[in-house]
């Protein structure tokens, strides 16, 4: 669980925080708070449906690391140029949260496991807010993906990237999902306000059918729909069926 230095400006959804406050009832779709607890059941929920889906084959087990990772910056610091023309501060923040962790907490075992997730604090850059509202309030929000060893060497411009190194060395990480705390928010105007609801469930089934290579089924620069709410590998059914609580199924192609 990763948050972020408090923000200075309001171009991010949240303060860099998580939500621990219980008392906003506006947030009915993944409530607060959002604790080690929390995020353990979002790895119930990914392991139960990966088990219906696969009819048994596909069974995770996974961690949640209870302790909290505070990075040196704000959100805004890590976040892309949403033209896609420079990516590397994306890059630099899954080096510098396994970086920060292991430096703090040396006894995580980190060879234990396959798969690496990380969990930050605010909403993600997911959903087509300009369609909405005209125009983006929070373009400093980070975007939902799945880090694999090519994604990183892209991303930091260094092609000879062996992953990120731990245990001293002796184990390195080589992918990464990233995801935030939920997709739910709340926009403000003037005296107008407004709030999108999603749970981030789908888009977390998404983000391991893309560490297990499944493809991706929409257009990957434009970000236009392929498959759209009827396939799991399409964004839109992440977020988009039944407000991202409940994934569709794989597609058959």
């Amino acid at each position: 669980m990763v948050d972020f230095q408090t923000s200075p400006n309001n171009y991010t959804t949240g303060n860099g925080h998580f939500l621990l406050d219980t008392s906003l009832v506006h947030i009915n779709i993944d409530p607060p708070p959002h604790d080690s607890v929390y995020f353990a059941y979002k790895l119930q929920f990914l392991a139960n449906y990966f088990r219906k889906v696969s009819n048994g084959k596909v069974n995770i087990k996974g961690d949640v690391f209870g302790r909290l990772i505070t990075l040196s910056k704000t959100m805004a610091q890590y976040s892309p140029a949403k033209d896609g023309s420079n990516n590397k501060p994306l890059g630099d923040l899954i080096v510098d949260a396994w970086h920060t962790a292991d430096s703090l907490y040396p006894t995580i075992k980190f060879s234990k496991y396959n798969a690496f997730l990380i969990f930050h604090a605010g909403a993600g850059r997911d959903i087509d807010l300009v369609a909405t509202y005209g125009y983006d309030p929070t373009p400093y929000d980070l975007p939902t993906i799945t880090f694999n060893l090519r994604t990183l060497r892209n991303f930091l411009g260094d092609q000879s990237y062996a992953g990120v190194p731990v245990s001293k060395g002796s184990f390195r990480i080589t992918n990464t999902m990233l995801l935030p705390e939920t997709e739910t928010r709340v926009i403000t105007s003037g005296n107008f306000a407004d709030s999108i609801k999603a749970s981030i469930n789908g888009l977390l089934a998404n983000s391991f059918g893309g560490y297990l290579g499944l493809p991706d089924l929409f257009d990957t620069k434009t970000g236009a729909p392929g498959t759209g709410q009827f396939g799991l590998m399409d964004p839109s059914g992440g977020f988009g069926f039944y407000n991202g609580f409940f994934p569709p199924e794989p597609s058959a192609w």
